[in-house]
């Protein structure tokens, strides 16, 4: 009685935080079809055409790549799918990098590539593997059964994909960092055919990553540059498909796997990232999978994991300045995971020091290049010139007061995090954290996910900028990065709990759903409607959550 009552709690809460996460979204973000340019009907056949080349490209290297890596054959047709697109992003974004500092057009630099992976493709007969697994993509999809609670959450799915999809087909680019960084960049590099000027538009020292694909993009539709947002929309949907997979392929049951990844998909900050060509999709994506990967490592001591996070790694550095942090904080766990193993003498330790330096090697080995030109070119440091500010005591303990002060208000925002999908995932941490005193594995999650946010804590304490407004700007979305692994973390805590990890009787629990769906969503309005404005504005006026003033706290 006590397991199901648990079980049962554990369900309800997972469930209503993703129906208040929906509702908000949902109305938050609803598009406006006001002011709308269309397009004619030609050349929307053209933009259609074109997204489908681009991505077939894309798709195409990626997939030639992940077969010369090794145990490809092993994964899931659907995760080859989302290594295929990260991969071809990464490879792609690379090598124009490469032949456009070796003289090559930026709208001709994918073309080498693009030659080699063609020959590579044919001669290593990839065209079978690719036949084979889309057929088990088909067949897959042709017996696959549903209960009511797995329907619900593809309804939900099925809306916030038709609404990015509306964004992304009708909506201009608009947002303020979208247009003046990752737009200007690319443009600047499609128009010029070179880097030369990269240093005059806003942080010069952001990698290229994204831009350069932007610029691949705007080269397939002649320059209808809003289109290129299918890029981050291919981010958004292949990491779905991978988080899901991978909470499956960890054996957890297909109900809990889709109502973690539909808790993901419906927040409104998520939602944001989907829709606005930044840097934040791409590197959440990059960083997800490597550090599921290097979870896998933990997991089963298989050598070719480390290989996978290890490239995943290397173009996570690629997307933007914060990824050089998270891929040393990766490998500070990966030593410190290695250093038990050897105080604990066992068989697997004589292997440790040169996995160690292969994993290191390979993700510095991508990065590198970026590195050197930055380095070549002069670029000044942003944020390392600042180090140190956090010698001086005093001011760091009245930042920190006030990081944590803004940063708490600013992730209970109920228009974009739903109010409780913190409360949820400290809720289930609390209450699993036996789980994570006897699992080793699990612990060494939480390390990562915890260490990931001290990162960005340093990064707040030696900003150059106005700190109460970088916090303003950044600190939600920053933090958003790291709720796909939080998600994953969820998944594997009901894993190992034998009271959480049973077979749901759906028609006792979609009786149940109904009833406390109900009463939930008008609870949550109440609380947003009447108690979260009057808290809100005593904590802005009694701590002041808008000083932006020029001088830094």
């Amino acid at each position: 009685m006590k397991r199901n009552l648990i079980s049962n709690l554990t369900f309800f809460l997972l469930f209503s935080s993703i129906t208040c996460c929906f509702v908000g979204t949902f109305f938050i973000y609803m598009p406006s079809f006001n002011n709308i340019k269309l397009l004619s009907s030609l050349q929307y056949i053209w933009l259609i055409f074109g997204t489908v080349l681009g991505l077939i490209i894309i798709f195409l290297i990626g997939y030639t790549i992940l077969n010369l890596l090794p145990k490809n054959k092993d994964f899931n047709p659907f995760v080859k799918v989302s290594l295929s697109y990260g991969l071809g992003t990464g490879f792609n974004g690379l090598s124009m990098f490469i032949f456009i500092l070796l003289g090559f057009h930026s709208r001709f630099s994918f073309i080498p590539l693009l030659v080699i992976i063609i020959f590579l493709f044919i001669y290593y007969k990839n065209y079978i593997p690719l036949n084979d697994d889309i057929k088990k993509i088909m067949k897959t999809i042709k017996v696959q059964k549903f209960n009511k609670i797995e329907y619900f959450c593809i309804f939900l799915l099925a809306v916030i994909s038709v609404y990015l999809f509306i964004f992304w087909f009708f909506y201009p680019i608009e947002n303020y960092d979208a247009i003046f960084i990752w737009d200007a960049k690319a443009k600047l590099i499609f128009y010029e055919g070179n880097f030369e000027n990269i240093d005059s538009t806003h942080h010069p020292t952001y990698p290229l990553l994204v831009p350069l694909n932007l610029c691949f993009f705007y080269t397939i539709y002649f320059q209808h540059f809003q289109f290129s947002r299918i890029l981050i929309l291919t981010y958004f949907f292949t990491l779905i498909s991978f988080l899901y997979f991978s909470l499956r392929g960890m054996g957890l049951n297909k109900t809990i796997s889709i109502i973690i990844i539909t808790l993901y998909a419906v927040i409104g900050q998520v939602f944001i990232l989907a829709i606005h060509v930044k840097g934040d999709m791409p590197l959440t994506f990059f960083y997800s999978i490597s550090s599921i990967f290097l979870f896998y490592y933990f997991h089963s001591k298989k050598k070719e994991f480390l290989v996978y996070s290890s490239v995943f790694m290397g173009f996570m550095a690629w997307c933007k300045i914060e990824g050089l942090a998270l891929l040393v904080i990766n490998i500070s766990i990966l030593i410190i995971y290695h250093f038990f193993l050897l105080l604990k003498k066992t068989t697997y330790s004589k292997d440790i020091f040169k996995l160690t330096i292969l994993y290191t090697m390979i993700s510095f080995i991508i990065y590198i290049p970026w590195f050197f030109y930055i380095s070549f070119r002069g670029f000044p440091a942003e944020y390392i010139t600042h180090y140190p500010n956090i010698f001086d005591i005093q001011s760091v303990f009245s930042d920190l007061i006030n990081i944590f002060i803004r940063g708490f208000i600013l992730i209970l925002n109920p228009y974009k995090w739903g109010i409780i999908f913190w409360f949820v995932f400290f809720s289930i941490l609390i209450f699993n954290l036996n789980i994570i005193k006897k699992n080793q594995n699990t612990l060494f999650l939480l390390f990562m996910c915890f260490f990931h946010f001290l990162v960005y804590i340093l990064i707040y304490l030696i900003t150059p900028l106005n700190l109460n407004l970088h916090l303003i700007q950044s600190f939600d979305r920053m933090v958003s990065h790291i709720v796909p692994l939080c998600c994953f973390l969820i998944g594997n805590l009901i894993l190992n709990n034998e009271k959480l990890n049973i077979n749901y009787n759906e028609n006792i629990l979609y009786k149940k759903m109904l009833y406390f769906f109900s009463l939930l969503i008008i609870t949550s309005m109440i609380i947003i409607i009447i108690f979260y404005n009057p808290i809100f504005y005593f904590i802005k006026h009694t701590f002041p959550y808008y000083d932006i003033s020029l001088k830094k706290n």
